[in-house]
């Protein structure tokens, strides 16, 4: 992620408290080509990794190790993950040509 001002990183973080905004980041960046293990990392530094613990529920130290890329998201940490933005996992029939 690139360096930014000061206040520009704290609007992005006040910005995140609105449910609506936070969950279309997370659908918006999916939706342009953007995996969902990166839209989440993008959703919590953009929240802020303490913020995301105490929403999530997850330990601070786990969500840094997921935001950091130093630890993989499983299935269960991504549904609690996706329940912070009121997102969660499915699976949809795609239409075949």
């Amino acid at each position: 992620m690139p360096n930014r001002s000061g206040s520009y990183s704290k609007f992005i973080a006040d910005k995140m408290t609105d449910p609506d905004f936070a969950r279309n980041l997370v659908m918006n960046a999916v939706e342009s080509g953007d995996s969902l293990d990166d839209a989440l990392r993008l959703a919590i530094r953009s929240k802020g990794i303490k913020e995301f613990s105490t929403a999530s529920g997850l330990p601070i130290q786990n969500v840094s190790a997921l935001a950091n890329k130093r630890k993989a998201f499983g299935r269960a940490t991504l549904e609690r993950c996706l329940g912070v933005f009121g997102l969660r996992l499915g699976v949809a029939r795609k239409k075949v040509a």
